[in-house]
């Protein structure tokens, strides 16, 4: 099957670049790929971008451009926020190539993008023909403007019908395909499948643990790292080691029991992760599909995950993995303390790994959403 590959890259490289080179890598394997990007500019040309948003002819003419000299059977395509926009789906359907849209996010429903805004859940756009209060509080980057375009951009392609003919839409979580089928966007529940992010599983060397937690990921407020510090610096806290960095960092110095690491490779990650006790995932936002999760469970590490987070799903407490509450948890990490089947959790979170989230398992959950939209379009005429 001939695949293009369409990905809009912000202005920092995060987790959706990496799932995007992480597919197009395995899909390589088994499939002739090419891939389109479009890149997130500052500046004037940045705000011409954003200007352009609603209905960019520039990136319409690129994606023509690039299914002439291609000729793909399916095209999928990732974020579109802000350089491409939704004009990408309507010249595939002009061209009748089936597409597929992976969200990373919640922007087609709220233009927040994390249903998060003040450090606390924001579900008021929900079902609303268009979020004129998210607009008020100008819950993007506190910026009326950007949040008014935004949320006008995806308005505008649900009156034009462009959502109603996208072929698939994939949201990392069964909740997250919910909250899309609850946007008032013209979706069909035809439309959804549900595909999670995956990881290869991570070199296992049996160490001797260690009483250390660890928290790896971006130092931000959506993030909990304010909760997650507060409950650590406690005396009857244990030890956490934090791999990761961002705008709360000055939070980490001088905490009791907090050993901030900052950004290290991949091995390094690897070899503090296989010492660890549990890997915690404290985050207060709706969050999709932390790859965090998935490198615990691949290494056979007991989970600890925020209730609020979407992935969270997978997780059936006191079972394969714990749920807590990211406000106050330091009891609850004394209670799991105390429990005598904590490597047994940790050998059933990884078997659901192995069930659901190696690169085989979730490749072909993509083959076959390939080849369902190929013959539904072909069904078509």
């Amino acid at each position: 099957m001939r695949i293009l590959v369409v990905h809009n890259h912000y202005q920092d490289v995060g987790g959706e670049d990496m799932v995007f080179h992480q597919e197009v890598d395995y899909l390589k394997q088994s499939h002739e790929v090419e891939t389109l990007t479009f890149q997130n500019k500052k500046g004037w040309k940045g705000l011409l971008q954003y200007l352009s948003y609603p209905y960019n002819l520039w990136a319409g003419q690129k994606l023509k451009r690039k299914i002439k000299s291609f000729c793909p059977d399916v095209i999928h395509v990732h974020n579109i926020h802000y350089a491409s926009g939704p004009i990408l789906f309507r010249v595939a359907q002009q061209e009748n190539i089936p597409v597929a849209f992976t969200l990373h996010n919640y922007r087609m429903v709220c233009p927040s993008a994390l249903l998060f805004f003040e450090e606390r859940r924001y579900m008021e756009s929900i079902g609303k023909s268009f979020p004129w209060n998210a607009v008020k509080l100008g819950v993007l980057d506190h910026s009326i403007p950007k949040t008014f375009l935004t949320a006008f951009t995806y308005r505008l392609h649900a009156w034009l019908g462009t959502w109603s003919k996208v072929d698939a839409f994939i949201p990392l979580t069964s909740w997250a395909g919910r909250i899309l089928m609850e946007g008032n966007l013209g979706i069909r529940k035809e439309q959804i499948f549900i595909k999670p992010n995956f990881i290869s599983p991570l070199p296992f060397t049996l160490e001797e643990t260690e009483k250390y937690y660890i928290y790896i990921g971006r130092l931000s407020v959506e993030k909990g790292v304010k909760q997650l510090f507060a409950n650590f610096d406690n005396e009857a806290a244990p030890h956490l080691k934090v791999i990761g960095d961002g705008p709360l960092r000055a939070l980490a110095p001088n905490r009791r029991n907090i050993e901030l690491l900052g950004y290290l490779n991949r091995d390094k990650i690897t070899h503090y992760l296989l010492k660890a006790k549990a890997v915690i995932i404290p985050s207060i936002c709706l969050e999709g599909f932390p790859l965090a999760l998935l490198e615990g469970m691949s290494l056979k590490k007991l989970i600890i995950i925020s209730q609020e987070i979407a992935a969270s799903e997978i997780i059936e407490d006191g079972v394969n993995g714990f749920k807590i509450n990211p406000e106050n948890f330091l009891s609850t990490l004394k209670e799991i303390d105390q429990r005598e089947d904590l490597n047994a959790i940790a050998e059933r979170g990884h078997q659901v790994f192995l069930d659901h989230f190696t690169p085989e398992k979730v490749m072909n959950q993509l083959n076959e959403i390939y080849q369902v939209i190929k013959d539904r379009k072909a069904d078509q005429g």
